[in-house]
């Protein structure tokens, strides 16, 4: 809790208030009573299911999850009342996110805290404006005013959830909640919205013959297994990126974990440019597997010590465009391609392949440009010893508006803190296997001019080659 910022953690504090004080005036209203098995039984069975779901969340796409503990929630607050309903999911919620710390050896109190606060107040403020709304008949489809009231409850609970998440992750990563609702919501909505009329379905069996909800068990769990493997597939898919991006820095011993730096720094330089979390995403893609035309590049190439002729320094230049032929058969890398294709461009049109300029470089090819350009300036190299992060930064200003974007470099400049960090922490955990030694701060900036430009360069060819 203490590394947690000041105001991530009053707002942590604030939704548990307003969780406990609603569910505070709700069994004022109405107290919760179970002195009859036809209550006790199904607050029970509620407990236990809504522990079971929550406990096992359904992976959605961009790692986001949803749970169908809710589908119990809402249908007990809908046949009993909204005491009755909000205990028995605050209890299952509970008992699921203390299963998962313990399983995980993880205790974060306050990740408790939060989750269970803010769904229970989503469920309660849901469930009185259904109360609001309905009339009579619990049916939801009784008639259209009740089946208003019931999607309307819904929709005030998933999208309240959403919001309230959304708050927390904004704090706490200083990112837009927009966008990270954004980032959770896009091609997920339908899995976000289809717990309310599962609810329904719950609502409507449970009313004609209880031990008919069990028929909804089978279904759900099918839909469980088919979003879990298509999460572990989309796992396997981020992992062989790693892989490939692990081989291409294996040839290489003096680059070794190059592309995960540089995907590091990336995505440090987008946020701070407040680049859409989407983008982000495929902006991370391509900086892993960057280098992954290198492949087709001869060892005897890539750790020549001296300089390279003319014909070594045109084969050099073609791993940016093998590298996205590479994935072009691949529908989940085709926005990364072009990505790829284009982070050895120079903002001023003298990079390669194809000699693009300014807006014709996608925003995130240059902000790859500028973070692979830093890794390899850091990094010792077969040809040249590591320049210190003064000089590197020094040398990335000093080339704004001819090989890097100015904004680029502007936003790069004002996360250096971060870039710093990342680096430092980098070479205190790989000193004794990677032999960098520490950079001597201050060195003077060498650069070439080529007429009145200026390119950041190593000793054969533009930095990042």
């Amino acid at each position: 809790m203490k590394s947690l910022r000041p105001a991530v953690r009053f707002y942590i504090a604030l939704v548990a208030a307003l969780a406990l004080g609603l569910f505070a005036w709700q069994w004022s209203r109405q107290p919760l009573w179970l002195g009859a098995p036809w209550r006790l039984i199904p607050w029970i069975c509620g407990i236990v299911l809504v522990a079971i779901a929550s406990a096992r969340p359904i992976p959605l796409p961009r790692s986001a999850h949803v749970s169908l503990g809710t589908v119990f929630g809402l249908s007990a607050i809908c046949l009993f009342d909204p005491t009755f309903g909000s205990s028995l999911f605050l209890l299952g919620l509970l008992a699921a996110y203390l299963y998962s710390q313990l399983r995980y050896r993880l205790w974060r109190w306050y990740q408790i805290v939060f989750n269970v606060a803010a769904q229970t107040l989503a469920l309660d403020i849901g469930a009185e404006v259904y109360l609001l709304l309905h009339r009579g008949n619990v049916n939801p489809v009784a008639s259209w005013g009740n089946a208003l009231a019931f999607l309307l409850g819904g929709a005030v609970f998933v999208a309240l959830n959403a919001v309230l998440v959304a708050l927390v992750i904004g704090l706490s990563e200083c990112i837009r909640p927009w966008e990270v609702m954004l980032l959770n919501y896009h091609g997920s909505l339908i899995q976000f919205v289809s717990h309310v009329p599962l609810s329904g379905i719950v609502v409507i069996l449970y009313q004609d013959r209880p031990w008919a909800v069990l028929l909804v068990l089978l279904p759900l769990v099918a839909i469980y297994l088919s979003y879990a493997n298509a999460a572990r597939l989309t796992e396997a898919s981020r992992n062989t990126l790693q892989l490939l991006a692990n081989l291409v820095d294996a040839r290489d011993p003096y680059t070794a974990k190059h592309s995960r730096r540089v995907a590091q720094y990336a995505l440090i330089i987008a946020r701070q440019m407040h680049l859409p979390l989407p983008q982000q995403e495929t902006l991370w893609v391509a900086a892993t597997i960057h280098d992954l035309g290198k492949l087709a590049i001869p060892e005897s190439l890539l750790l020549k010590a001296g300089q390279l002729d003319a014909r070594e320094w045109e084969q050099m230049r073609s791993h940016p465009a093998t590298g996205a032929n590479l994935i072009g058969g691949l529908p989940i890398l085709q926005e990364a391609q072009e990505i790829m294709a284009c982070h050895h461009e120079h903002y001023d049109g003298t990079g390669y392949p194809e000699g693009k300029a300014g807006d014709e470089i996608p925003l995130p090819a240059r902000i790859l440009a500028v973070a692979d350009a830093l890794d390899a300036m850091t990094s010792e190299r077969p040809y040249r010893g590591p320049r210190s992060l003064t000089e590197a930064f020094a040398e990335i200003g000093a080339c704004a508006g001819t090989q890097f974007d100015p904004r680029v470099v502007e936003a790069a400049l004002a996360a250096r803190p971060l870039l710093e960090e990342v680096l430092l922490s980098q070479r205190q955990n790989n000193r004794d296997s990677t032999r960098l030694p520490e950079p001597i701060v201050g060195v003077p900036v060498q650069a070439r001019r080529k007429g009145n430009q200026r390119h950041a360069y190593g000793e054969r060819g533009p930095v990042g080659g």
